[in-house]
């Protein structure tokens, strides 16, 4: 970690799985915390973004 509460690392994710991170890193149970999740685990849809401000919005 640096002193701005970064870190930079390398990882593999292997095909068919997905890297998942929560936007709250201390609380969130992500692939950070646990590794790449198998596709066949995710059940949700991106619907809405928040952030970058200039990408706001519904995503189709």
């Amino acid at each position: 970690t640096d002193s701005n509460g970064s870190s930079e690392f390398t990882t593999v994710v292997p095909k068919g799985h997905y890297y998942l991170v929560g936007d709250d890193r201390i609380v969130s149970k992500d692939s950070r915390a646990v590794g790449p999740f198998k596709k066949s685990t995710i059940v949700g849809e991106v619907k809405f973004r928040f952030w970058p401000i200039r990408r706001f919005g519904t995503i189709n």
